[in-house]
């Protein structure tokens, strides 16, 4: 009989990540072979949560200190290039709207850090859109430092959504806990408090009895008590409520038989996304690849291949196909007001650290959105717990973060704008110091580029790379550029590139 000694020697490389393990192998001529393991512990990042938790304050800087960084600067001249919010490198999506789409507010919104102008297709017209976009363009030009503020813009598509009808009379309708109330396909039909028109045609095929239907976000819900014939659906009111016209529908579980581009949505696509240069699609309700192949196809054969696109995950098909949604798409958002309705309250928060792990492991940029700082639509200041939902989307590793009410409509969107920044930026101060999230799988140069840069103090990283291919394929520069992306940097990034569309599109995301 054999004997064989085998020896394993273990390496654990800190990277700054976490703790881990090194696993080596090695191998020993004896009267016979062996295989021995080795494991090595990663060293823990140099700053752990003791540190955090000294008694001064965090990390041993003193409050007052701490707070001083947020005093406003009281002396124009030593004000720097860009603005304090304009440092933060998690980047801020900002919805246009009758609150903001002025060029004195889009000017106070590229102050306030904004990198992404969002349209939103599910109100207004091509023409509203189009002269938003033309006073974005006007307030660029005339600054003096245009070339550092590459702000990209977003097309969100209005998508396949169920709604509600008219009512008879107009007005309100009032339901009352345990009454009936049928649903008409016929969207014709003027609604009553007995019967109401949806207008998904295939509702009777979609549910079944003991479905739940949530109406105007929520606020009604509907029980699946019988399916009728000529494609009705009888349900039982599950709670008081007081609903308008035309309020939207979420089918919770269920399969929707709608294309994810209705032709309302390839006419804003084609029509005004490509002709006016959007840089990125928002397309909402993906549910599986089938509907990426879709709208790349959709892009490609209308010149537009270079348009990157943001899949919105917001119903439960779309988190099951999720893996495979995200190696076909150019980023993600985690629409949380959809995705909400579909999910029980209590996995909503798995299901969005889920999708960032992901993210974050396949290089993917991904958005953080809906009611992030919902109080600051009618208030000056945002609640306790929106600040900590801020500074937690960052923490988790998220890329951007999005306003939409808040800067549509906003009494307050400057202030909203400047809040989310602020907030941003402390996050990422916090993040960097204690270690960033685990499980990242990045470009090894990026991994590099970015450890050398915090031991060494840079300030800034410079990539120079060949550009990526007209077709939009993405090539060696994206892949490194989304590398970096998925790190917690310590200094910006600066990439010299030749196109004005890709400056954009990089700088968004």
């Amino acid at each position: 009989l054999g004997l064989g000694l085998g020896l394993g020697l273990g390496l654990g490389l800190d990277l700054g990540f976490g703790s881990g393990f090194g696993l080596g192998f090695g191998q020993a001529q004896g009267i016979g072979k062996g295989i021995g393991l080795g494991l090595g512990a990663l060293p823990r990042p140099r700053v752990d949560m003791e540190g955090f938790g000294h008694a001064t304050g965090p990390f041993g800087q003193s409050w007052v200190d701490i707070l001083r960084e947020s005093t406003p600067i009281q002396d124009p001249a030593a004000a720097p290039t860009l603005s304090r919010e304009q440092t933060k490198l998690t980047k801020m999506v900002c919805t246009a709207g009758p609150a903001s789409w002025s060029e004195e507010g889009i000017a106070k919104l590229v102050d306030a850090g904004m990198n992404v102008l969002r349209l939103n297709f599910s109100h207004g017209d091509h023409a509203t859109h189009a002269g938003t976009l033309e006073r974005l363009r006007r307030v660029l030009a005339a600054r003096a430092h245009a070339p550092l503020e590459q702000i990209a813009v977003m097309l969100d598509t209005k998508g396949p959504e169920i709604r509600t009808g008219m009512l008879e009379g107009g007005g309100t309708i009032r339901l009352t806990k345990g009454q009936r109330l049928v649903l008409t396909t016929d969207y014709d039909f003027l609604g009553t408090a007995e019967r109401l028109a949806c207008s998904y045609e295939k509702l009777a095929e979609s549910v079944r009895i003991g479905s739940s239907i949530l109406v105007a976000d929520g606020a009604l819900t509907l029980k699946v008590t019988e399916l009728l014939p000529g494609g009705e659906v009888a349900t039982r009111v599950e709670n008081d409520a007081e609903i308008g016209e035309r309020k939207n529908m979420n089918l919770p579980g269920a399969v929707v038989q709608l294309p994810v581009l209705t032709d309302k949505d390839v006419r804003d696509v084609v029509d005004f996304g490509i002709t006016q240069g959007v840089d990125y699609i928002a397309a909402s309700f993906v549910r599986n690849v089938r509907d990426v192949e879709l709208i790349r196809s959709v892009l490609r054969e209308n010149g537009g291949a270079h348009v990157r696109i943001i899949a919105k995950i917001e119903n439960q098909e779309g988190l099951e196909n999720y893996a495979a949604i995200l190696e076909q798409v150019d980023g993600i958002m985690l629409a949380r007001g959809d995705l909400g309705m579909e999910l029980p309250p209590e996995k909503l928060f798995q299901a969005t650290k889920w999708m960032l792990t992901l993210a974050r492991a396949a290089g993917k940029p991904t958005i953080t959105a809906t009611q992030m700082l919902e109080s600051m639509t009618s208030n000056p200041r945002p609640t306790r717990a929106e600040c900590i939902d801020v500074a937690q989307a960052v923490l988790d590793g998220s890329h951007a973060t999005m306003l939409s009410g808040e800067t549509a409509k906003g009494a307050f969107f400057a202030e909203a704008a400047r809040t989310m920044s602020r907030i941003t930026r402390d996050a990422e101060l916090t993040a960097l110091r204690l270690g960033t999230p685990g499980g990242i799988v990045a470009d090894p140069m990026a991994i590099s580029a970015a450890r050398l840069a915090r031991e060494t103090g840079a300030r800034l990283i410079v990539v120079i790379m060949p550009p990526a291919p007209a077709d939009g394929g993405g090539g060696e520069l994206l892949g490194l550029v989304q590398g970096l992306a998925a790190l917690y940097l310590s200094c910006p990034c600066l990439v010299p590139v030749t196109q004005a569309t890709e400056a954009r599109a990089l700088s968004g995301m």
